[in-house]
């Protein structure tokens, strides 16, 4: 089954640009789009370790930094588990909105379609973090954003199609990463709001 290398990339490296100095107006309820074929019924996602345990909001920018590196840390195994099961219910929503939402959420399609998923863990080794205001409703929450840098890496992962054969990959599987996070009032959470990596990958 043929893929293309573009696709393999932008899979695995996250490859969008997200436009700097923009701060996020976090949607108060997001609406989840369907991976797959809408079924006739709504089912239940299934129960999964990375739903996020309510928060206050942020008092400083050292807490915000430390609430949105644990946030980043289970959406990688969110993200592990969409990859693992690509036309499965996931609960997206509880760890991602905006942007960051509707790309994995088409990232899984793109996967179930084409009849390949993933072995092994994504995951994300934070190096600093910048903390700013958000704005959700109108309303300003101080050190509601935060954008980490870091590195990305999928070293760990492999993709297959079901008959077991493996997907050719970009070659560098570690690139530098800078996702950004909100806190969202309504669930007193944070969320992974968007997914930006440059249109050239910078190894890390």
């Amino acid at each position: 089954m043929p893929i293309s290398r573009a696709f393999s990339i932008a899979v695995l490296a996250l490859a969008v640009v997200l436009l700097p100095g923009c701060a996020p107006t976090v949607p108060p309820t997001p609406t989840p789009s369907g991976t797959a074929a809408t079924p006739t019924t709504t089912p239940t996602p299934r129960p999964t370790p990375t739903t996020p345990e309510p928060v206050d909001p942020p008092a400083s920018a050292d807490e915000a930094i430390a609430q949105a590196i644990d946030t980043i840390d289970q959406y990688m195994l969110l993200r592990s588990e969409v990859y693992a099961d690509p036309s499965g219910q996931h609960d997206v929503a509880a760890l991602a909105g905006g942007a960051a939402e509707i790309r994995l959420r088409d990232e899984a399609s793109q996967l179930a379609a084409q009849g390949i998923h993933a072995e092994g863990q994504f995951r994300f080794e934070t190096t600093s973090g910048q903390a700013s205001e958000a704005v959700v409703d109108g309303t300003a929450i101080p050190f509601g954003t935060v954008t980490l840098d870091g590195c990305y890496d999928s070293s760990e992962v492999e993709l297959l199609y079901t008959d077991g054969g493996p997907v050719p990959v970009a070659e560098d599987r570690r690139v530098r990463f800078q996702p950004v996070l909100v806190y969202r009032p309504t669930t007193q959470s944070w969320i992974v709001f968007d997914t930006p990596s440059p249109t050239e990958p910078e190894s890390c």
